[in-house]
């Protein structure tokens, strides 16, 4: 006579392997967030170093955010031909090689999307069809009041001060977005004043700052209170505190 299980015998099987599954689908979720925000930190080591690169080579001034070139746009991130900036949104192109600072990133393997931003699917919109690029730059450092950049010498704590950082926005005005329906889209600009600041890595953002170093700043002590876009607020969209974008004399 074979001896066949009891029903409390799979039962405890079936919460044995119920149990493991949760552990392993758990360490795979934290895998995922631990080098989706390893990746993002290594692209903002590339920039900042980047940058340094480009500033040694223009008397230590930072490169404009925005310029109109022959053939379309030249963005601090990448070209934008005409022809590209007159399509619909997540219909558009942009060659990210071919910013002020893409020949010195170019070198060490190039700048990395910010895989982070998958985590926002379906409500995510996209600007261009080739991808989430994931990073904001200091517009305060580009130009100052008259429009002409500012120069690293000018700043007081490099260490405090931001050049990148993981960005984005909420959209509410552009199809598909909308008022009922907002979404997240990736965003290029942080200052003092716009919604762009992005705690997207848990409750933190991850920020270059002018001394080389790539530094986590959580929403609980680096975000400036009331900040937070009220519009998504599951999104972790703000604004830093003004003092990591802007010196006082400013």
């Amino acid at each position: 006579m074979k001896k066949a299980f009891t029903l409390l015998e799979l039962l405890v099987v079936i919460a044995i392997i119920a149990i493991v599954s949760s552990l392993l689908i758990s360490s795979v979720s934290r895998a995922k967030v631990a080098s989706a925000r390893a990746i993002s930190a290594h692209s903002l080591s590339e920039m900042i170093a980047a940058g340094n690169f480009y500033r040694a080579e223009h008397d230590n001034s930072f490169w404009p955010y925005r310029e109109s070139v022959a053939g379309g746009v030249q963005w601090w991130f990448g070209f934008e031909t005409t022809a590209s900036s007159k399509l619909p949104e997540g219909k558009r192109t942009c060659d990210y090689s071919k910013g002020p600072l893409g020949g010195y990133a170019s070198a060490s393997g190039g700048v990395k999307a910010d895989p982070a931003f998958v985590q926002f699917s379906p409500q995510l919109k996209p600007k261009y069809q080739n991808g989430n690029f994931g990073y904001g730059y200091n517009n305060l450092l580009a130009a100052d009041s008259a429009g002409v950049p500012r120069n690293a010498a000018q700043i007081a704590e490099p260490s405090q001060m931001i050049v990148f950082a993981t960005c984005a926005q909420v959209n509410t005005f552009q199809a598909p977005a909308s008022s009922k329906r907002p979404m997240i889209e990736e965003f290029y600009m942080i200052d003092n004043m716009q919604r762009t600041a992005h705690f997207r890595h848990g409750s933190d953002a991850l920020a270059a700052f002018l001394d080389g170093s790539v530094r986590p700043l959580s929403m609980d002590s680096d975000m400036l209170p009331g900040s937070l876009d009220s519009r998504m607020p599951s999104a972790n969209i703000g604004v830093f505190k003004t003092n990591y974008v802007k010196q006082a004399d400013w």
